[in-house]
């Protein structure tokens, strides 16, 4: 089995640092980690100009790398994406995104049962 380093499969394209008086009532939603996670309370939205790079679309890989680590494949319609978020861009080698998915699930979880520096929700709770 030939063995790959994720940054040789892809490109991963961290979200834009909107401000707090970004965020409105109309446009296009901003994602943020909480509205991956499903324990959003309030979408925001941006109605201005954005670089390209950070539009999402349905199909589009996800990963959160900031205080809790996943993976997600998002389907709800054209949105940017915020900070602490990668979009995934297969320009690299071919791979099948749903085993992309699925392995990344795979090694993330068993992160989480380690102890180790990777897992920021074993760090934060440990200090709280």
């Amino acid at each position: 089995m030939k063995m790959i380093k994720l940054c040789d499969l892809a490109s991963y394209i961290n979200g834009y640092a909107f401000k707090p008086e970004d965020r409105g009532d109309v446009g296009l939603p901003i994602i943020r980690i909480q509205d991956l996670t499903g324990n959003a309370h309030d979408l925001g939205f941006y109605n201005g100009e954005y670089p390209p790079k950070i539009e999402i679309n349905n199909g589009d890989v996800l990963i959160s790398w900031s205080a809790s680590l996943g993976v997600y494949v998002w389907n709800r319609g054209k949105a940017l994406l915020n900070q602490h978020i990668f979009k995934v861009v297969f320009d690299k080698e071919h791979i099948d995104k749903n085993y992309f998915v699925y392995a990344l699930m795979c090694k993330l979880s068993e992160m989480k049962t380690k102890n180790s520096w990777c897992n920021y929700e074993t760090y934060y709770k440990k200090r709280l």
